[in-house]
């Protein structure tokens, strides 16, 4: 039996969700059901997933979207996956959870009934559109700003002080320094972290880098405006190469602020440890409530739930190291970095036209960079200012001359 593009497209494209994404640390625990929907099933649209507390259509699914769902599978506990099919007939609802192929979701796949759908708690509904929907207020949502950056509540890096924190407040007959302890978690866990200022080394430069609050208020004048054009791209039904260039480029921004307000964290997390071990920093026994009591005792527990917290955030820092925009080491990469900043500049002032332009000199550049002879006119142009590129950096080096170094 033969089945037409469409189908197979989708068969492609269920694979990937079938796909086990790993997570360096649990996702948060500190989920509220009572805040998820309930919704109808028999009004979803055919070619609907879910996969934890979140409905999407599988002509919007992308990387980041699947990692959000899967953590929210995590911390929901609703491991089963549904799919709607629509190449089946009587808009039927599969469980997908064990699905290997297309006869999965038509003629042998484990049919269920609209009630078993009704009954899951949903928080996020992304429709065809490519729109993402909060289904607890009813509005649109950036995809990057499911788990805030700015809530540490939704921070899962932080889960092990959280789970201290919540053990010392139902502690009954609570002494000075159980009091002292509770009370300097507390501050950390409440900290304004648009109000906060970090130091650190930028891994690319090796320079000493401060980040606050104004570097924050700029990254999320640029997310706005890359959401903006993703929303207009979604509107005028735009490949889908088109827009994971859009939203490739919000996942670099997107790393940038949560860096700093991770950094931020780490940092105050190793001042509370050395306030615990008795070695404060300047004005650690200020940020901290009060000079450490007699009663307080530093214990195993203690000790394991903030070096937990402070290891998930070392390596979660690690990770958005790598989604950071970087200009690499070639002409053509430092090529595509250049339009990808033009790309944030012009999104963000809503220059629609210029903004398209981006996206389809990213889109050349990367097809040459992959040997790909798709838009073939386009890389043509894309080569041809390479050339002149790499022409004009040479000319500049053999100008230069011989440097101090080969003349040593």
């Amino acid at each position: 039996m033969k089945f037409s593009k469409k189908y197979r497209r989708t068969v492609l494209t269920l694979s990937a969700i079938f796909i086990v994404i790993g997570s360096v640390f649990s996702a948060s625990a500190f989920w509220n059901s009572d805040e998820a929907t309930k919704i109808n099933a028999d009004k979803i649209e055919n070619a609907t997933m879910t996969i934890g507390t979140h409905l999407i259509h599988i002509s919007a699914l992308n990387e980041e979207l699947l990692l959000k769902a899967e953590d929210s599978a995590k911390y929901s506990g609703q491991y089963n996956r549904y799919y709607k099919s629509e190449i089946s007939e009587d808009d039927i609802w599969f469980d997908i959870t064990s699905a290997k192929n297309i006869a999965d979701i038509s003629t042998k796949g484990v049919r269920v009934d609209s009630t078993t759908i009704g009954e899951q708690l949903f928080e996020y509904h992304t429709k065809s559109d490519g729109i993402t929907y909060d289904l607890r207020t009813g509005n649109e949502i950036n995809i990057f700003d499911i788990n805030s950056p700015y809530d540490i509540s939704s921070i899962p890096e932080m889960d092990p002080l959280k789970n201290q924190y919540d053990v010392i407040v139902k502690k009954k007959g609570k002494n000075k320094g159980d009091k002292w302890c509770e009370e300097g978690i507390r501050k950390l866990l409440t900290t304004n972290l648009m109000e906060e200022t970090t130091t650190y080394t930028d891994t690319s430069t090796q320079e000493e880098m401060t980040a606050n609050g104004a570097d924050l208020e700029k990254y999320e004048h640029q997310m706005d405006g890359l959401q903006t054009h993703l929303d207009s791209q979604n509107e005028r039904g735009l490949s889908s190469d088109h827009k994971e260039v859009t939203t490739s480029v919000m996942r670099a921004v997107d790393a940038e602020r949560r860096l700093i307000t991770l950094r931020i964290l780490e940092d105050k997390t190793n001042k509370l440890i050395n306030t615990w071990m008795g070695y404060p920093e300047g004005d650690t026994y200020k940020d901290y409530y009060l000079k450490m009591p007699d009663e307080f005792e530093f214990d195993a527990i203690l000790s394991t739930a903030a070096n937990d917290a402070l290891k998930n955030l070392n390596e979660s820092i690690f990770e958005y190291e790598k989604k950071r925009l970087t200009q690499g080491a070639s002409v053509i990469t430092k090529d595509i970095y250049m339009w990808k900043m033009k790309l944030i500049v012009d999104s963000e002032a809503n220059d629609t036209l210029a903004a398209d332009n981006d996206v389809e000199e990213i889109l050349a550049l990367e097809a040459l960079l992959s040997g790909d002879k798709g838009n073939v006119a386009k890389s043509k142009d894309s080569l041809e200012n390479l050339i002149e590129d790499a022409t004009e950096n040479l000319t500049a080096m053999l100008n230069e001359g011989e440097s101090a170094e080969y003349k040593a």
